[in-house]
């Protein structure tokens, strides 16, 4: 007999009582089995790549919302500003419909991709607009002259600001917070045809643009695999054998097509930082890719545009690394997964095409490399061969899923110490949520020139989301524990604090904790999920 037997119809409330049945049966088995980690689907491997255009909109609208939430808290609080609640659930509802299947993985018509877009824009155009306002609200509340730099994210950080004379790195940008700057870099750049150098990194390259030596100065470490080329671009050919936006085929490697033509190059100068501009011809289509360094940043970017003309083919950019480990970790929601990254089975070898969101990494016990991205999602790794899936070009059920491509950045970020003693996290949150600046020139002001509305001092804990409670008048944090570890954890306010409450996700009160000078401490465990309320 094929397939399965007759399921009995009724009541939604006759199946749940037998799924409560079944559930209790099932605990009393001795020999009931339980799965730990991940559910890998072994199908869509596709659909993390498939129309770039929703992936870009996403994750640029997820981050554009964080955002908002935050400027109208602290403006709120210490302006007394308006929280405009009704644009902002509006706008989380349009993030959310786009993140339904098959929206967001890139499985649907043009029509559809067509309405996404409209809604993305009147998003961007709204939230993007009310953050502006908030920020211009905040700094003419600021006695002072100079470059005032917001930083939303939950950590003291440096970055880099385009301004009218080009791109400069800032420093030590407060938590949650601001800072009028007026410093300067003494780092050193150099650059050739071939060669880009700061005081941390040395990286040339071949007249094909590919990265021939990967130098980490401060730990002499060669980060390019002996024989192997870093950053080389591969086509292969995107066949699969049924759904072609939704699945790449576990065959598509034996169809590769390295982009071996000479590349053109360009130097670039900008301020804090220099560039190599290398652009590729492969058949009808352009790629051109800038390589950046910065003074005094750790983070080396690679800027892409990528104008594609070709059908049923996928690109990948690969990236042999010198680095001997037997783990490699994905960024996901609140949290990260290790995997294996050797076939050593039918198991792991399905798994050649993996989900990460801001960043992948590959630690040794003392040393490690991380990749990573401002909107990508498909990633693969074979024997530390890291690849960055860049674009899949199906054709059905969407034909055009890949003739419009954002530019996006990628990033490289070697590091000292294992993955929980760098600061891989808080540097892919700086590339997706980058520090903002406004000029300003005020004789008077109610506000200070430096402030953190809130901090955590204790590392590997982000706090993901500062807003409004929704129907209390107090404010959420929503917090997560990054590293695996349990911690005490420390969290200090900007503001006078009287009371803080552990909320459910539902932001129903559980416990209370104890508030001292307007700082707060309690424990966490590894990767747990704390919301709290304050006031």
């Amino acid at each position: 007999r094929i397939g399965i037997g007759k399921i009995e119809q009724g009541k939604i409330a006759v199946n749940k009582e037998m799924m409560v049945v079944n559930h209790h049966d099932a605990k009393k088995q001795k020999k009931t089995l339980k799965w730990n980690g991940e559910m890998y689907l072994e199908f869509h491997r596709g659909t993390y790549t498939s129309v770039p255009e929703i992936k870009y909109n996403n994750r640029k609208a997820e981050f554009l919302m964080h955002n908002v939430e935050f400027y109208s808290t602290i403006s709120k609080k210490i302006l007394n500003d308006s929280y405009d609640k009704d644009l902002i659930n509006k706008n989380w509802k349009t993030i959310l419909l786009n993140q339904f299947h098959d929206i967001i993985p890139g499985s649907s018509i043009e029509k559809v991709y067509e309405d996404s877009r409209n809604q993305f824009n009147e998003l961007f155009k709204e939230v993007g607009g009310l953050n502006i306002s908030k920020m211009n609200l905040i700094a003419k509340n600021i006695k002072g002259k100079g470059l005032l730099v917001f930083n939303t994210n939950s950590f003291e950080t440096s970055g880099n600001i385009k301004t009218k004379n080009g791109t400069i790195v800032v420093k030590n940008i407060p938590s949650f917070g601001y800072k009028i700057v007026n410093e300067h870099s003494e780092d050193e750049l150099k650059i050739n045809d071939f060669l880009l150098e700061n005081n941390s990194y040395k990286i040339e390259f071949n007249k094909k643009g590919q990265v021939t030596s990967f130098v980490d100065i401060t730990s002499n470490r060669e980060l390019v695999k002996h024989g192997e080329v870093f950053n080389k671009l591969v086509a292969f050919e995107d066949t699969p054998y049924e759904y072609d936006n939704w699945e790449i085929s576990p065959l598509y490697y034996q169809k590769p097509y390295e982009l071996k033509e000479d590349a053109s190059f360009r130097r670039i100068k900008d301020g804090d930082r220099v560039g190599l501009e290398i652009t590729h011809y492969y058949m009808s289509s352009k790629i051109i890719q800038t390589f950046f360094i910065y003074k005094g940043l750790e983070r080396i970017d690679v800027e892409n545009h990528i104008e594609w003309h070709e059908k049923n083919q996928l690109l990948k950019v690969m990236f042999p690394l010198n680095i001997n480990n037997d783990k490699v970790r994905y960024d996901i929601q609140f949290g990260s997964l290790e995997c294996d990254p050797h076939s050593k089975d039918p198991f792991e070898s399905a798994k050649f095409e993996h989900v990460a969101h801001k960043f992948v990494d590959i630690s040794e016990k003392d040393y490690g490399f991380a990749l990573l991205n401002d909107c990508k999602y498909g990633h693969g790794i074979v024997d530390n061969i890291l690849s960055l899936t860049l674009l899949k070009s199906g054709s059905f059920p969407f034909d055009g899923a890949s003739e419009i491509i954002p530019d996006f950045v990628y990033s490289f970020v070697p590091h000292k110490g294992a993955f929980n003693k760098s600061k891989v996290n808080e540097i892919a949150y700086v590339l997706n949520n980058p520090l903002k600046a406004v000029e300003i020139n005020n004789e008077t002001g109610i506000l200070p020139s430096k402030y953190s509305f809130v901090k955590c001092l204790t590392p590997g804990v982000i706090i993901e989301t500062v807003k409004k409670a929704e129907e209390r008048d107090e404010i959420i944090l929503r917090l997560y524990e990054s590293y695996k570890e349990a911690k005490t954890v420390e969290i200090e306010f900007g503001f006078d604090v009287c009371n803080i409450d552990v909320l459910d996700l539902l932001e129903n009160k559980k416990e209370s904790l104890k508030v001292n000078n307007n700082k707060v401490i309690f424990e966490i465990k590894p990767f747990e999920i704390v919301t709290l309320g304050v006031k």
